[in-house]
């Protein structure tokens, strides 16, 4: 808290005020006389009446010609004064009583009012404040409220912030950045470049677990508990724990079917081979010559005289049922 003084200030109360008003209003010529107060600063006031009734107020804040003040200060008690009253900033024994509790006074140049009587430690350098940063307590967990300095950007102006602001301020720009530990969306690529990279899901309390990784053999694994369960390699080709090599046994498995269809067909052929004679023809025979049936076809049946001669015959076309092809003449049979 600082106190602010200011030569020639002195004016008479344009109002009257009670025994408990907080607020003073002077005349308006004289608002500039007294000192401009900021949240921390107070100047020493009296104020006297025609009677001699007199009253030290400390002065807060002056807005235009209109102080804000606290009454009955170092002893005196609070009165009613009537408007024409005086009012002027006086040293009193409170405002020396302050400056003495201070350890030492800033070094400010004349200017017709003392506006600048704060504390500040004498011989400040960065060497004693330093000094003084090293001996004090230290401290492992910052409270919210703790207060940390520095110095603006660009300028020599200092600020002061507190723990809890640079916690937020930290949480924003690492939240937009960073994937939390208990987990978030990426929305963007995710790489792992590293000698043999290792993605491990472990469920928590449990020896046991997922693992997705590469061991330089040109093999993607997948694993539980270290056994390897499904692999892929570099051309595609892909062996599981239950199956084993996918290709192989596919081939194998196609192969097996293939000689089962090929035995079932074979077999359905045959269990379902029909036949048929077809194209009946006949002909006559002639003594001392030699006939035969046309080719492909066989004497099917042959006609009797009443001699006992068998002079005519007759034939037909023998044809089998394949069930792919159909009917088909059995040549020269």
């Amino acid at each position: 808290m600082g106190v602010k003084l200011g030569n020639n200030a002195v004016s008479l109360l344009a109002a009257s005020i009670t025994d408990d008003a907080t607020t003073i209003s002077i005349q308006g010529a004289d608002a500039g006389k007294f000192p401009a107060l900021v949240a921390g600063d107070w100047t020493p006031a009296t104020i006297i009446d025609a009677a001699n009734n007199m009253e030290i107020v400390k002065i807060t804040a002056r807005a235009g010609a209109v102080l804000t003040v606290e009454r009955a200060q170092e002893g005196t008690t609070a009165k009613a004064f009537p408007a024409g009253a005086r009012i002027d900033v006086r040293i009193t024994a409170g405002a020396f009583a302050a400056l003495a509790d201070r350890d030492g006074l800033k070094e400010v140049a004349y200017t017709g009012s003392y506006n600048d009587l704060i504390d500040t430690p004498p011989g400040t350098t960065t060497a004693t404040v330093g000094a003084a940063v090293a001996a004090a307590n230290g401290k492992t967990t910052p409270a919210d409220g703790d207060t940390f300095t520095g110095v603006l950007s660009g300028t020599s102006t200092m600020f002061r912030t507190t723990w809890g602001n640079i916690k937020a301020a930290l949480t924003a720009l690492f939240d937009g950045r960073y994937l939390k530990l208990a987990g978030g969306a990426l929305t963007g690529n995710l790489t792992i470049q590293k000698t043999y990279p290792l993605i491990e899901y472990r469920g928590t309390g449990t020896d046991k677990w997922w693992g997705y990784y590469d061991t330089g053999d040109g093999q993607f694994k997948l694993s539980y508990n270290e056994g390897v369960r499904f692999q892929v390699n570099t051309g595609g080709a892909v062996w599981t724990a239950q199956l084993g090599d996918l290709n192989t046994r596919i081939e194998d498995r196609a192969a097996a079917h293939a000689d089962s269809r090929a035995w079932a067909v074979a077999n359905d052929r045959v269990a379902n081979l029909n036949t048929r004679w077809v194209s009946r023809g006949e002909f006559n025979l002639s003594y001392n010559i030699w006939r035969e049936a046309p080719a492909g076809s066989a004497v099917t049946g042959f006609y009797i005289e009443s001699n006992n001669w068998m002079k005519h015959f007759c034939y037909r076309y023998f044809q089998l049922f394949d069930p792919v092809r159909g009917w088909i003449t059995a040549h020269n049979a």
